[in-house]
């Protein structure tokens, strides 16, 4: 599964404290290829009146479902939360830039695995073309005292559907499940 960033219509940043202050309503995005996933967490989020995440508490208020079906074998991607490639030696990270030659084939090798993860099946990486039409500024978080790099990005990814719906429902890079890697279709 996925999640995206948090999104509010107005928050205030709290440069000494390190925290962003965000006023209600707020929300954010989830996907996961696995329905049951899904519905196990949206039945969650309605049978708990307050839900605590972090020091706060949140009460859902609505629960939408948006159609994420791709219809094509190409998309035009936004990340919703920036997505993470990085390689490790010696205990250290070293994070690729959507500049790097390297990061596409990184994302694809990730992608690639997941995939066979997943669904069992083995997809050939030259089938998947992935272009970097615009990217942001780096973009860093803190968690749980490490330092965790990406980059918020417009991509154009031409692979068979049932790969761009994976991707689509899985998100691109590493750390999906941290809430890296979101992407969304911009039909």
């Amino acid at each position: 599964f996925v999640f995206s960033r948090l999104f509010s219509d107005s928050f205030t940043v709290d440069t000494t404290a390190k925290k962003i202050k965000f006023k209600p309503p707020c929300y954010f995005y989830v996907a996961s290829a696995n329905d049951d996933f899904i519905q196990s967490l949206a039945n969650g989020l309605f049978l708990k009146k307050d839900l605590v995440i972090g020091m706060n508490t949140v009460i859902t208020k609505s629960i939408s479902v948006v159609n994420s079906d791709v219809e094509n074998n190409e998309i035009k991607v936004k990340t919703l939360s920036p997505i993470v490639v990085r390689s490790t030696e010696n205990g250290k990270s070293f994070y690729y830039k959507p500049v790097d030659g390297e990061w596409v084939r990184k994302v694809k090798e990730n992608l690639a695995r997941k995939y066979f993860a997943f669904c069992g099946v083995k997809i050939d990486e030259n089938e998947v073309d992935i272009r970097v039409i615009r990217h942001s500024k780096e973009v860093t978080t803190f968690y749980k005292n490490y330092v965790i790099k990406g980059y918020d990005a417009i991509l154009y990814i031409k692979a068979e559907k049932d790969i761009l719906q994976f991707i689509v429902q899985t998100g691109l890079g590493e750390k999906n499940s941290m809430g890296f890697g979101f992407v969304v279709d911009l039909r």
